[in-house]
């Protein structure tokens, strides 16, 4: 990272990029590109260890710009805190007002790239999910965590993949209207509302609260995919 002000403490660099990184994982430029969106839409938040207890500063810009090798880095703008009137004049969450005026900075970081060190290579056979509602949501699952409250955030996207939740619609199926989130190997199958997306019960097992929260942005953020369920109901009722 490099410092531009002697004011607030403004640091520019590479966030993150899509190498294979020392845990053996790689993300998508997909979730790199989606991040910088919501770095330029919204205040995030920069924490110490990742503890949210523990806020450093926000994020005031993204952009995500193309490396020597191919490879795709997230460059990144963040404000450090030094005291708490920053701090409430930044904060997280949001609508983010600054984010051209760093374009400067941006812009210094892309001419940059070409001299920057690159990892070493690593070779990593990457997973690749299904092209379905359940292959989307399985790949969402891995590629987010929940905040303390409540919001979703990206995470790196996982080589191998955790998730065995599955949705399944049945024929015939009693109201009100739902859809089942299903896991043979964990013993789980609970059931949502499928206009409103609220989780209603569970037949047997249990979500934990941040699978329910993750289940539930997927399809708010996936209108398509909320579209495409409830067509399949309605096809099976």
């Amino acid at each position: 990272m490099k410092r531009y002000t002697d004011a607030m403490q403004i640091m520019g660099g590479i966030l993150s990029s899509t190498h294979v990184d020392a845990h053996q994982q790689r993300i998508a430029k997909s979730l790199l590109d989606q991040f910088a969106e919501q770095l330029n839409s919204e205040y995030v938040a920069t924490l110490i260890e990742h503890d949210f207890e523990r806020l450093a500063g926000v994020h005031f810009a993204g952009r995500v710009a193309e490396m020597a090798d191919g490879e795709y880095a997230l460059l990144g703008v963040i404000g450090l805190f030094e005291d708490a009137t920053e701090a409430e004049s930044f904060p997280v969450g949001a609508a983010n007002t600054v984010a051209a005026e760093y374009d400067s900075i941006l812009n210094d970081l892309v001419e940059q790239l070409p001299t920057m060190l690159l990892p070493e290579e690593s070779s990593i056979e990457e997973v690749t999910y299904p092209d379905t509602v359940e292959g989307q949501l399985a790949f969402h699952l891995d590629s987010t965590s929940v905040a303390p409250d409540g919001s979703v955030y990206l995470i790196k996207r996982r080589v191998t993949m955790v998730g065995s939740l599955e949705i399944r619609v049945y024929p015939k199926d009693h109201n009100p209207p739902h859809f089942h989130v299903h896991s043979d190997s964990r013993n789980v199958d609970a059931r949502f509302h499928l206009e409103t997306l609220e989780f209603l019960s569970a037949n047997y097992g249990r979500l934990a609260p941040k699978e329910v929260r993750q289940v539930q942005d997927f399809f708010s953020r996936n209108p398509a995919a909320h579209a495409a369920l409830k067509a399949e109901h309605e096809r099976l009722q």
